[in-house]
């Protein structure tokens, strides 16, 4: 037995909604914009809309056959919700790069015979990562803010 459930119609007011909110949407999963993190989701946002919409309409009359501009809507405002956690928790689970590079600067430095290293050694020799001062001062202040690194007061100077 297959299902077949009949088609719902969109009020020519429910579709002017929809198209705006798809446009809207792809413009937002470009690079850069605010729903990329979560691109394939976000190309289906009106998608999603959409059929949230049509359930809200068939939930306030189980026999409707067409999504009102009411209904869409609702719909949008649901699929704008769930994107928005989305990003929540994609952004829950990303760890910062620099987070990261900072972890394997302080694994790297431990190894360090004495513990002492000039920020030019970092940034010279250290991690092929870390291959410029600003990217090195960076990440050295990352370790300090965490308390893992002490900056050595003005004037002091390191032994050779």
């Amino acid at each position: 037995m297959t299902l077949e459930p009949p088609v719902m119609a969109l009020t020519a007011e429910a579709r002017a909604l929809w198209v705006q909110f798809h446009d809207h949407a792809e413009r937002r999963i470009a690079p850069g914009a605010d729903l990329a993190p979560i691109r394939a989701w976000g190309a289906k946002a009106a998608e999603h809309a959409g059929r949230l919409a049509a359930v809200l309409a068939l939930y306030a009359a189980p026999d409707a056959m067409e999504v009102s501009a009411e209904h869409m809507a609702c719909g949008i405002a649901l699929a704008e919700h769930y994107a928005v956690e989305m990003l929540r928790l994609a952004g829950a689970g990303a760890v910062n790069p620099d987070l990261r590079l900072a972890d394997r600067l302080l694994r790297w430095w431990q190894e360090r015979p004495d513990g002492r290293l000039h920020l030019a050694t970092i940034y010279q020799r250290g991690l092929n990562a870390i291959g410029d001062a600003e990217t090195a001062r960076r990440i050295v202040k990352i370790l300090a803010e965490h308390g893992h690194v002490r900056r050595l007061p003005d004037g002091w100077e390191l032994a050779p």
